[in-house]
C-alpha cells in the first residue's frame, strides 16, 4: 500500500510534464518545474500565489495522489466511512511525503533512483521510513490541525481524480487488498 503510494506519487509528476500536445516538457524545463515546486514547498497548494489562501494540500499533485489512496482503501473496505474511522490523515500524510519524494527523484529533469549526499555517494531513493518518514510524520501532525471544510474539499477534489486513475498505467491496484489494510480499530 505505501509502495503504491510511491509508485502512484512518480506517475502523477510524470504526467505533469505532459504538454497539451501530447508531447514532453524538456529535461531543462521539467528540472525548472521541480525546483519551482519544491521551493516554499508550492508543490502542495492549490494556488501558491494567493496570499490569502494557498489552499494547502489541494494541488493537483497531491490530490491525484490521494486519490490512489482513496481508491485503495475503498477497494479493501468499502463500508469505509469518516464518522466511524475518522479522517485518513496518515493517508494525505504519505501521499504528500510520497510527492516530495517523486519531486525529489526528477530534480534533475529525469528520473533518477537515488539521491546524492554531499560526499558524493549514491543514496537510494526508496519510499520507506528511513527516508521519508519523519517527513510524513510532519505532515500527519499538520494535518491534525485541519478543519473539518478542508477536509470536506480534499476528500471531495481528490474523489474527482480517483476515477481518472488507471490502474493499468499505475500498477497500483492489485486483484488481493493486502490483509492489513482489513484491520480496524474501534
Amino acid at each position: 500500500w505505501r509502495s503504491a503510494i510511491g509508485k502512484h506519487a512518480l506517475v502523477v509528476l510524470k504526467k505533469s510534464f505532459k504538454k497539451p500536445d501530447g508531447g514532453i516538457l524538456s529535461k531543462e524545463d521539467c528540472a525548472a518545474f521541480v525546483k519551482w515546486a519544491r521551493e516554499d514547498l508550492n508543490y502542495c497548494y492549490q494556488d501558491p500565489y494567493n496570499e490569502d489562501y494557498k489552499g494547502p494540500l489541494q494541488s493537483d499533485l497531491i490530490l491525484d495522489t490521494f486519490a490512489s489512496h482513496l481508491q485503495q482503501t475503498s477497494v479493501a473496505n468499502p463500508r469505509w466511512e469518516a464518522k466511524k474511522y475518522g479522517k485518513p490523515m496518515g493517508g494525505i500524510s504519505l501521499c504528500a511525503a510520497a510527492m516530495e519524494r517523486a519531486l525529489i527523484a526528477w530534480k534533475t529533469g529525469e528520473y533518477l533512483d537515488y539521491d546524492l549526499a554531499q560526499d558524493g555517494r549514491r543514496i537510494p531513493n526508496h519510499f520507506n521510513d528511513a527516508r521519508y518518514g519523519k517527513s510524513a510524520r510532519t505532515w500527519r501532525q499538520k494535518a491534525t490541525q485541519m478543519s473539518e471544510e478542508l477536509w470536506d474539499e480534499i476528500i471531495s477534489e481528490a474523489s474527482e481524480f480517483a476515477g481518472a486513475i488507471d490502474p493499468v498505467e499505475d500498477e497500483i491496484i492489485d486483484s488481493q487488498p493486502d490483509p492489513r489494510s482489513l484491520v480496524v480499530f474501534r
